[in-house]
């Protein structure tokens, strides 16, 4: 058996190197001032690497890098109201598909309006592309972004996961997987100062002169587990309520 090498490099060690650091930043509910690190189109979401077509939208907030890959649905199997496993060719995915797609391409188009592209300048190039799938429909987004989007200042909903995932003992912060619950990004006011609020029809926000911020939440949404940290020894959150659904392109089956 031969002996393996390690290449780590010592010469490269400092105690001053910040990925050494913990990352801090981010709460639940609205962070404000924070960026896009990506919005790309990537043909090889699959395993792996391997062939698969998804669009990485990434937000820095504070020092912590949020992401979330949108998945191409088409092809995949897919799951209904049930949670039953749907796939293609059989009744009624096509259905399932079309709301998936749709789902898909509304949290590609919400990313690049919230760095200035307008809704007029996507059905422009929409109309002329005429594009037949969500690859194309994306590619086509992005390539409408302006050249200094990272710069531009968005605030940003995060909410948690909706189950805990495996090997952990609790639920953690992350970007909404789907339009379900409306906006969750948009471009920042400058100068803005939101204050939370909370009553009955459930969470929304306001600056000092009372004008409304386009992020809310219904109050079904803060019943759910995206609005309370699950630990393992706490019981869940009400799990029937807010967008639940599954997650087409992950290739496994998963409520949220």
């Amino acid at each position: 058996m031969s002996e393996q090498v390690n290449k780590f490099n010592f010469a490269t060690v400092s105690d001053e190197n910040s990925d050494l650091q913990s990352k801090q930043g981010g709460k639940f509910g609205l962070n404000t001032n924070c960026h896009f690190s990506l919005i790309d189109f990537t043909d090889k979401a699959g395993k792996d690497e391997t062939d698969g077509n998804a669009v990485d939208l990434n937000i820095m907030v504070g020092a912590r890098e949020f992401k979330r890959r949108v998945y191409d649905p088409e092809g995949s199997s897919l799951y209904n109201k049930n949670n039953e496993q749907v796939n293609p060719g059989e009744e009624g995915y096509n259905d399932l598909l079309n709301a998936a797609l749709n789902q898909a391409s509304a949290m590609v188009v919400h990313a690049v309006k919230a760095v200035g592209v307008t809704q007029d300048a996507i059905n422009i190039a929409v109309t002329a592309a005429r594009p037949g799938t969500f690859a194309a429909f994306a590619q086509i987004l992005i390539s409408l972004l302006p050249a200094d989007y990272k710069q531009k200042e968005v605030d940003v909903f995060l909410q948690y996961q909706w189950s805990i995932s495996d090997g952990q003992t609790r639920t953690f912060l992350e970007l909404p997987k789907n339009m379900k619950d409306k906006y969750w990004v948009a471009a920042s006011t400058p100068g803005a100062e939101w204050k939370e609020i909370r009553d009955e029809n459930g969470l929304y926000y306001v600056d000092a002169k009372n004008n409304k911020h386009k992020i809310e939440k219904s109050a079904s949404f803060l019943e759910s587990p995206k609005a309370i940290q699950q630990g393992v020894d706490s019981p869940k959150p009400n799990a029937g309520v807010s967008g639940q659904g599954t997650d087409a392109g992950a290739g496994g089956k998963s409520t949220w």
